[in-house]
């Protein structure tokens, strides 16, 4: 069975998928490249709005998009456009025609990089923000202006931050973060391990802090951290002890949201407390974080699908 997707990156992953062609059961195809979609073809969007009529079976793996997710929560039931959806949110998924699936995920380690980042590991800055995005009103919405209070915490600091839209004359400000790749392309997420690489502390703020709507949203961000050798600080995924053992990371909810009082801990951390986070670091990624790998996430997402098109062709 042919699944088509259609998003810049369903599990944050896409780049991923030719190579796990033979660990998989369906053939994954780029809908963006291919328009010879048949009437029996499965169609995956990890965005409402890349709805496509006409398609036999229909399923929408939602990812981000909060704004336009909390308006239609409010007609979740009442909304007949997919045949079945796939959701990361255990209170939503617990609803007919949907599906629970994690969305957290990040590559399996490239030892090259990996390796790499490690031989030359040097901390030229104690805190940073990587592939923090800028836009008109983003400062007020969600926990967008977070973001914000960073860079004002940070001025003064060791302290470096890259991304789109931020004021080039900040002497904080290291410039856009996609040295090398476009915004789709996997090498962007090389050049953010190579910065946060430089970087003991990186912030990982996911899109929003909500009791209901974050449960369970968790995203690459703090795995980024993870894997160039950095600790993040992070706050998002509103249950994400559940997910990752807490002393992986700094939790801003420790600290009220106060970014403030929680780069004054981090700076006053020992080398041998720090030496600690990063030991639990690697072994967790080496045991238990494989579960958020790649190859598990897209072939959970694989054999599910394949079980819901038996049943719906049967």
């Amino acid at each position: 069975m042919r699944v088509f997707w259609k998003s810049w990156s369903p599990l944050e992953a896409e780049f991923e998928l030719d190579r796990l062609q033979g660990l998989l059961k369906n053939e994954w195809v780029d809908a963006n490249k291919r328009q010879d979609m048949g009437p029996r073809d499965l169609y995956l969007s990890t965005n409402g709005y890349y709805y496509k009529s006409g398609n036999f079976h229909k399923a929408c793996l939602y990812w981000e998009g909060y704004t336009y997710l909390k308006n239609e929560y409010k007609n979740f039931d009442r909304d007949s456009r997919w045949e079945h959806r796939f959701h990361f949110n255990p209170i939503f998924a617990n609803k007919p025609r949907c599906s629970l699936i994690g969305i957290g995920s990040f590559w399996k380690r490239e030892l090259e990089l990996f390796n790499e980042l490690k031989k030359n590991k040097k901390f030229d800055f104690t805190f940073g923000m990587v592939l923090g995005f800028k836009k008109k009103g983003e400062e007020t919405s969600d926990i967008g202006y977070l973001r914000q209070e960073i860079i004002k915490a940070g001025a003064g600091r060791s302290f470096k931050y890259y991304g789109t839209g931020w004021p080039s004359g900040d002497p904080n400000y290291g410039g856009e973060a996609y040295l090398t790749g476009k915004r789709s392309s996997p090498l962007k997420f090389n050049d953010a391990r190579r910065l946060m690489s430089n970087i003991k502390f990186v912030f990982a703020l996911e899109n929003t802090y909500d009791p209901v709507y974050s449960q369970g949203y968790l995203t690459e961000k703090i795995f980024h951290g993870f894997l160039s050798g950095s600790i993040p600080i992070y706050l998002g995924c509103y249950n994400i002890e559940k997910l990752i053992p807490p002393d992986l990371f700094v939790d801003l909810r420790k600290f009220n949201l106060n970014i403030k009082s929680a780069m004054d801990y981090c700076e006053k951390m020992s080398q041998m407390e720090y030496d600690g986070y990063r030991e639990r670091i690697n072994r967790w990624l080496d045991t238990s974080g494989l579960a958020f790998s790649c190859e598990h996430r897209f072939q959970e997402l694989d054999a599910k699908i394949t079980e819901l098109w038996a049943i719906r062709t049967s």
